[in-house]
């Protein structure tokens, strides 16, 4: 037994290097209609956070010792977020247990980066359960504007990452306008970029935060945020 290693395959920082690759191409050989590869970025993006946040516990237990750690904090971090996947937690409760583990307290959710991690993931929930929502009712008698009934396409207006413009000519004749589908809108590099950014920002902000003197932050630097999780600049 004592001849035995554990090592691990990360796949955090491989996930976040495709889905830039995904805006490297998107931003290179992008069209201003259909879809994109700003979906694979967008999908790619979260999918890389998730797994840097299921990876945490086992690496916390298996290249730090706990008593080396300030205040025992790797051994809470690794204990709370083995909890929330045995309760089949959801991946916000996962990042709110891992900053009340690395420094007390819950994230602010009314600032960056969690404020754009939440909107990242009820994007990637909104392309993975896609519904029909995507129905409008044109009135022809009256020259309202049509509405999407997807509400993220509202929370998102803000961000500057949608497709405009936000309609098109109903191709039926009417010279009605008609909203563009989610898929489209969200089909931009501007998109692909915030998402790949905002990946970089949650992982980056979760290893400062984590106190001067850990090794535990010390091994996160060296294998995640000094390789991968890097920005896209302008």
């Amino acid at each position: 037994m004592d001849n035995i290693v554990t090592r691990f395959h990360l796949n955090a920082g491989p996930l976040h290097d495709q889905a830039k690759n995904y805006y490297y191409v998107n931003s290179t050989f992008h069209n201003d209609h259909g879809i994109s590869d700003a979906i694979p970025a967008i999908l790619f993006s979260a999918m890389s956070i998730e797994a840097f946040l299921n990876e945490l516990p086992e690496l916390a237990t298996a290249y730090t010792k706990p008593e080396e750690e300030p205040e025992d904090f790797a051994k809470k971090l690794a204990t709370l977020l083995t909890t929330v996947e045995e309760y089949n937690g959801q991946i916000k409760l996962k990042l709110e247990v891992t900053y009340i583990a690395i420094s007390g307290e819950r994230p602010n959710q009314g600032f960056q980066p969690y404020q754009d991690f939440v909107h990242l993931f009820n994007v990637r929930n909104e392309l993975v359960h896609l519904k029909p929502k995507d129905e409008f009712t044109l009135k022809l008698d009256s020259d309202d504007p049509p509405s999407s009934k997807r509400k993220i396409l509202n929370k998102l207006s803000g961000l500057n990452i949608l497709r405009e413009p936000s309609t098109y000519k109903d191709p039926a004749g009417t010279n009605k306008d008609c909203p563009v589908p989610l898929l489209e809108r969200i089909s931009t590099s501007n998109a692909a970029k915030w998402a790949c950014n905002t990946a970089a920002k949650t992982v980056q902000d979760i290893v400062n935060k984590m106190p001067p003197d850990s090794k535990f932050k010390a091994y996160l630097k060296r294998n995640y945020t000094n390789n991968y999780f890097q920005l896209i600049e302008d």
